[in-house]
């Protein structure tokens, strides 16, 4: 994940600091700030978490993509979230983005997804009020 809190704010693994304490925006647990040179900055659970929200494994063009729709959204002056954690829907967003005045998730699916789960996550959306965008790698049928 690259996003966790400090202090009740959330802070973007690139901008946080070793030596300091985050817990994830989901379960509430300590993460682990992981970052250097051979691997793109991420906040991680410990060992034997039993967190269901943030819990998902990330492949590196996941992490890199979501990152480039991010940071394309900002350079263009949107307000845009990265993993805004929904406790309505109990599911993070790869991507939350004001446009044209609606909040709109972006999932950025890499992995294979049933047509079942990708209506049952879109409808969730529009019935809290969000529109959502798929950006879709492979899809199971």
């Amino acid at each position: 994940m690259f996003v966790a809190n400090k202090n009740n704010q959330s802070v973007l693994a690139v901008d946080a600091r070793r030596n300091s304490k985050y817990t994830c925006p989901g379960c509430g647990e300590a993460v682990i700030l992981r970052h250097g040179q051979m691997r793109l900055s991420h906040f991680a659970h410990h060992a034997g978490s039993n967190c269901e929200v943030f819990s998902e494994g990330e492949t590196k063009a996941h992490l890199e993509g979501k990152t480039q729709i991010f940071d394309w959204c900002r350079k263009n002056h949107l307000a845009v979230k990265l993993e805004a954690y929904l406790p309505e829907l109990q599911q993070r967003p790869d991507i939350l983005v004001n446009w044209h005045h609606h909040w709109t998730a972006i999932e950025f699916q890499c992995s294979p997804i049933s047509l079942e789960k990708l209506s049952a996550r879109t409808r969730g959306y529009y019935e809290h009020g969000y529109k959502v965008w798929w950006i879709l790698g492979q899809l199971i049928w």
